[in-house]
């Protein structure tokens, strides 16, 4: 019966450890990084685009964004 549980412990963490891998960005920081919002087109401060790289959104755009995705996961 133990070794049961172990197998389903085991695949429970590779799973959890796959899926969080899925949402992780890549820590490639030569990816380019938009100088302006793509929605409201406001400029994206330097300091934001040197530590996101990659990033398409200001701050506000951004946390909107992630507010309509968790809304539509519920």
């Amino acid at each position: 019966m133990s070794d049961l549980i172990d197998q389903a412990s085991e695949a429970t963490e590779r799973f959890t450890a796959q899926a969080l891998s899925a949402h992780r960005l890549p820590e490639d920081k030569t990816r380019y990084s938009y100088s302006h919002c793509m929605d409201c087109g406001e400029p994206i401060p330097q300091a934001r685009q040197k530590a996101v790289a990659g990033c398409k959104l200001c701050v506000l755009c951004q946390e909107d964004a992630e507010k309509r995705k968790a809304l539509q996961g519920l």
